[in-house]
């Protein structure tokens, strides 16, 4: 995972620019996967990661994301209990309109697609489960809004899943998640 933290980070960091701003974030959140048959609960989760955001635009800026996601869901089905723990690297590109309510604060909102790499995974009760049946991706819509005071940032976001999770196709399995980040706009240098 952390080689491919690095892998998007240093690329990142070299085609930085005059305009474009670097922003480590960190955070919390909850994700469910949505499954018809059974009553899921959410499991709590950290996401961290940085954010490079193009500030060049008057009333919108181009954010790039990458992040790591904990997803996952706890369940009974049968009287047995189930909990799938998926960690994904998130990578969303999304438009983010703000307004300035005074110089040192903005109010922003987020809108975009985001496409998820799961590159580690465990079911409680049985590896082979999580295996056979979810594939290695997810991709849906991310949605938010935070604010900004001075250079910190204090963001909710909230991720849906278009993509079904099952491969093979046998239910609907759907992804979602809330989180909470804090991060802190790093000035670029370049």
């Amino acid at each position: 995972m952390f080689k491919i933290f690095i892998i998007f980070l240093i690329p990142s960091l070299l085609f930085a620019r005059e305009g474009v701003e670097f922003i480590p974030k960190l955070g919390g959140g909850a994700s469910t996967l949505e499954l018809k048959e059974v009553e899921t609960n959410s499991r709590l989760g950290f996401f961290g990661g940085f954010a490079i955001d193009d500030v060049r635009g008057k009333y919108a800026t181009g954010v790039f994301e990458v992040m790591y996601n904990q997803k996952g869901t706890i369940f009974q089905k049968d009287g047995k209990a189930y909990a799938f723990h998926l960690d994904y690297l998130d990578l969303s590109l999304s438009v983010n309109p703000y307004y300035y309510v005074t110089p040192n604060f903005r109010l922003n909102l987020f809108v975009g697609p985001f496409l998820d790499l799961l590159f580690l995974y465990e079911n409680i009760e049985d590896q082979e489960v999580v295996e056979q049946n979810f594939k290695t991706y997810d991709a849906g819509m991310v949605f938010g809004a935070g604010f900004e005071i001075n250079r910190a940032t204090f963001e909710c976001k909230y991720h849906y899943g278009l993509s079904n999770l099952d491969q093979t196709y046998q239910r609907d399995v759907n992804s979602s998640s809330i989180s909470f980040l804090l991060g802190y706009r790093v000035i670029s240098v370049w």
